[in-house]
């Protein structure tokens, strides 16, 4: 089974205040935490202040978002990946809270790219897309095998349904999911920590991850060209106050 280490949510309730869900007063963005550490979160203030609403900003997966949207829990999703795809995939969950994905509207905020990264000690910093793939299919196992030393290839990977991951089970790895030695986190911005900390790491973060948040770690050349669709989504008709924050957002693209 794929192995899953545990991590605490990110949970980020900013401005210096906390909300309790069901008050009035702000609007709740979950998902995609590529969209909210590009966008959203480094120009909170402005949104704000354009919209005329407090917002409250929960980046944890775009299949996280989704769900929450779908669940109420959210009034904008965050995505980083296709909404067909993510759809699709939670098609159990969509039809437990009866979405009707004709009422999903989505807004376009540009896009970013997928990086692999080895641990900053790897002397490897050169994979072909090919030598990606077979990694994460588990039919290369060896660093060796690519060039490094004589070492076990420890992969990481976001969770199921994340924006990352989809992206590149589809556009990398041909439809395939990830191989069970492939070691999940519950956070796409986690995958950096557990590459930093293991040797014989090798993970995918995206191009909008802070530096901070990848200390410790060094970006791979190579020919594998994955690409992240930055979207807002909502459901149904927009409230006025969603609908504002919906269009302040938009005003920050890739």
């Amino acid at each position: 089974m794929l192995r899953t280490f545990l991590a605490t949510a990110l949970a980020m309730f900013v401005g210096g205040s906390a909300w309790a869900a069901g008050d009035g007063g702000y609007v709740r963005i979950n998902g995609s935490t590529s969209v909210a550490n590009s966008i959203v979160l480094p120009h909170q203030a402005e949104i704000e202040k354009a919209a005329g609403v407090k917002i409250v900003i929960t980046p944890n997966s775009s299949g996280a978002g989704v769900t929450d949207l779908f669940a109420a829990n959210a009034d904008i999703a965050m995505i980083s990946s296709d909404l067909d795809e993510i759809v699709t995939k939670m098609s159990k969950a969509a039809a437990a809270y009866k979405v009707d994905k004709s009422q999903l509207r989505t807004v376009s905020l540009g896009a970013a790219k997928v990086e692999f990264i080895v641990n900053e000690a790897n002397p490897v910093r050169k994979l072909t897309g090919e030598q990606i793939k077979a990694i994460y299919l588990g039919t290369i196992s060896n660093w060796k095998d690519v060039g490094g030393s004589a070492a076990a290839i420890m992969p990481f990977s976001e969770a199921r349904y994340g924006a990352m991951r989809t992206m590149v089970e589809h556009g990398l790895l041909g439809g395939k999911s990830v191989s069970d030695q492939v070691s999940e986190v519950n956070e796409a911005p986690l995958v950096a920590t557990m590459v930093a900390r293991s040797p014989n790491g090798i993970g995918f973060i995206s191009s909008t991850t802070p530096a901070l948040t990848r200390k410790g770690t060094a970006m791979v050349e190579t020919d594998a060209q994955v690409v992240q669709h930055l979207t807002l989504v909502t459901q149904g008709e927009p409230k006025a106050d969603v609908k504002r924050v919906v269009e302040a957002i938009s005003t920050f693209h890739q």
